[in-house]
């Protein structure tokens, strides 16, 4: 039972910093994208990739809780 507990940790860790890292890439491409809208190049195309990032970027979201709820046993 120890290793399963140390094993879950480490996973939790793992999570948790995959987690950080999309963050922070979704911050990068946030930030990315104001700056091409800022200055009006494509700002109808900005807007589209803004939103297809975000749909991707939920359904991520949604599938990794589904992950942890099963992993959990909910």
């Amino acid at each position: 039972m120890g290793a399963t507990r140390a094993h879950t940790q480490v996973e939790e860790v793992r999570i948790r910093s995959v987690r950080d890292l999309a963050n922070d890439v979704e911050n990068i491409i946030d930030e990315f994208m104001y700056h091409v809208y800022e200055q009006q190049i494509g700002g109808r195309f900005a807007r589209w990739i803004h939103k297809t990032i975000h749909f991707q970027s939920t359904l991520d979201k949604r599938k990794c809780q589904q992950v942890i709820e099963n992993r959990n046993g909910n």
